[in-house]
């Protein structure tokens, strides 16, 4: 059992969306706006996140509720007792029935990549059972992810130790996909990271670290340098480092933040940019569509 109120407490919806790499674009009576994560075609920021930060509404469908709701609205877990339990894991809340919450209250999201306050315990190669499954889940093969990617343990501020897949960043943090919900936080200093490092060329661009894999599965190899941006919020940043390039390939997300930060890309560097996201055309990312493509493949030569 989980105590219900304390996660919805603990957790604020704006800390939850920020995570997800999902940030407000304004406000409006005190309530921060979004493009709502639950549909694409938001032009119009139409998602609120309320001032306190524990209720949420899409105006365009009238759905509403608190962050457990939310979770499962984002698909992180099927059912509210599993989306609370996530929650409360993730973010260190001792919500334990009829117990007071311990954790302090999350703040409001800012634009800044989170960081939570991790402390980092350990980072090695990929050994755990748990990860190595979550690669398999993703379509990721071993050997490119224990090559590009680490096992990092951490400590979340309640004290708690957690791992998962991480990304060194460009500041020498490291961007973690956890198993468990298919979380994003940040051991460390966030921001972008940089693969490669020859600095002139060609660059490839990405929004999350299973994207650059999904490519590089794809592609069968890659030539040039990559930025995986790890979080939208962090376009300024990859603008910055792609200075260099003679020619900037883009594989963001095929919704509302990729399409923004696209033309942010775009607008920096005119006549540079490739769009190259019709590859995956009808996904959402390159790894959904890497993760269907494979999964057809089975379908169509069952194991006899």
């Amino acid at each position: 059992m989980v105590n219900f109120d304390a996660v919805k407490q603990a957790v604020k919806c704006g800390r939850l969306l920020a995570d997800l790499g999902i940030h407000q674009v304004s406000q409006h009576n005190g309530y921060d706006l979004y493009h709502s994560p639950l549909r694409q075609g938001d032009d119009k920021p139409s998602f609120s996140v309320y001032a306190d930060g524990t209720k949420w509404k899409d105006h365009g469908t009238g759905d509403y509720g608190d962050v457990i709701d939310l979770a499962v609205k984002l698909g992180l877990a099927k059912f509210p007792r599993k989306a609370a339990e996530l929650l409360a894991e993730r973010y260190g809340v001792d919500a334990a029935p009829r117990q007071r919450v311990t954790a302090p209250i999350a703040k409001t999201a800012s634009s800044a990549p989170p960081t939570a306050g991790n402390e980092l315990i350990s980072v090695g190669a990929i050994q755990t059972s748990s990860l190595r499954r979550y690669l398999d889940e993703r379509a990721i093969p071993f050997n490119i992810a224990n090559y590009f990617f680490r096992e990092v343990h951490y400590r979340v501020p309640s004290g708690k130790e957690m791992y998962g897949i991480g990304l060194q960043t460009l500041a020498g943090g490291y961007a973690v996909r956890s198993a468990f919900g298919n979380f994003k936080t940040v051991v460390g200093l966030g921001g972008i990271s940089l693969i490669g490092g020859v600095g002139k060329g060609p660059v490839a661009a990405f929004e999350g670290m299973f994207d650059l894999a999904s490519w590089l599965v794809d592609t069968e190899g890659h030539e040039g340098d990559a930025v995986v941006l790890n979080s939208v919020a962090n376009v300024d940043a990859a603008i910055s480092a792609m200075k260099p390039y003679d020619r900037i390939k883009c594989y963001l997300d095929r919704d509302v933040h990729g399409a923004q930060a696209l033309l942010s890309i775009k607008q920096a560097f005119p006549g540079k940019v490739q769009d190259r996201s019709s590859r995956y055309e009808g996904y959402k990312d390159y790894n959904e569509f890497l993760v269907n493509q494979l999964r057809n493949e089975k379908d169509c030569h069952p194991v006899k």
